[in-house]
């Protein structure tokens, strides 16, 4: 049985951790929580599952080969969406402003428009009241920028998996795609 304890800078190593683990049985290892019985569970919000649908699978694939030599992820302007023909509805493409932590649509496959039905195009996701496919995306985009890496989102009827690109020095805008259930 899996339960989520959320404790912001806890390591496991104050009193609180200690307490932790004594009482409930949690051991931590990197970013698990480990649990009695052996088995992991990942304190990362938004981690990627075991296995993606093909369809998210395709875009995470072309988003690694982007990667210039060492960089753990690719640079914005090397993405070409036409290079994806076959996924151009499920797309998204979203810029990300820091100082504050912002987050815009700047592309959105014709798919997701059409099913939002509210125009999306250079707005920001602080003023829209966000509904799916796009619950919890705020706070994904925030994950993904924190974490550098992939995150992933499933809802019962879509899952999400944004990428992050680098863009003057930092990570700049977000690749994201949606596959539907």
């Amino acid at each position: 049985m899996f339960c989520k304890i959320g404790i912001e800078g806890n390591n496991g190593t104050d009193e609180l951790g200690i307490l932790l683990r004594q009482q409930v049985g949690l051991f931590w290892r990197h970013d698990y929580l480990l649990l009695t019985d052996g088995a992991l569970m990942s304190s990362f919000p938004f981690s990627l599952p075991a296995k993606l649908s093909p369809a998210l699978e395709r875009v995470r694939g072309y988003w690694d080969t982007l990667k210039r030599t060492d960089n753990n992820m690719p640079f914005w302007d090397d993405v070409k969406l036409s290079a994806l023909p076959d996924q151009a509805d499920s797309l998204l493409l979203i810029d990300v402003f820091a100082l504050p932590e912002r987050f815009r649509f700047n592309t959105l496959g014709k798919d997701l428009a059409q099913r939002y039905r509210e125009a999306l195009i250079s707005k920001f996701l602080d003023e829209l009241d966000l509904r799916a496919p796009f619950s919890y995306l705020r706070a994904q985009c925030s994950a993904t920028v924190e974490a550098r890496a992939p995150t992933y989102f499933s809802d019962a009827d879509y899952s999400r998996l944004l990428l992050p690109m680098w863009r003057n020095g930092r990570i700049g805008m977000l690749l994201g795609v949606i596959g539907w259930q």
